[in-house]
């Protein structure tokens, strides 16, 4: 019972948002600058989003990159599938960027 309690408790007590980045697939710079920007609504809101995948990665160069939800064949089928929905010039840039250096020629 007090189990019961206590883990209810916990549930419903509310996460940071800290917590929720656990959740996430990302583990490298790549995979962080697609899982963010990819839905990217302005260059501003992207280059923030940027700007946080690098300071978590700040050695993105030495990690093997992959991608965040599964593999693609290629680049441009990384870029169709993981930049059709920005609205930002910039994060479709920035993302075939990530998707050329997972997936490279």
């Amino acid at each position: 019972m007090i189990k019961r309690i206590a883990l209810s408790v916990l549930v419903a007590l509310p996460l940071p948002a800290q917590a929720f980045d656990l959740l996430r697939s990302t583990d490298n710079f790549e995979s962080c600058v697609i899982d963010n920007l990819r839905n990217a609504r302005n260059d501003s809101a992207a280059r923030v989003e940027y700007l946080r995948c690098k300071n978590t990665y700040p050695l993105y160069r030495t990690a093997k990159p992959r991608y965040p939800l599964g593999k693609a064949a290629s680049w441009q089928d990384c870029l169709t599938e993981y930049g059709s929905n920005t609205q930002s010039e910039w994060a479709a840039r920035m993302i075939r960027a990530a998707c050329f250096r997972i997936n490279g020629k």
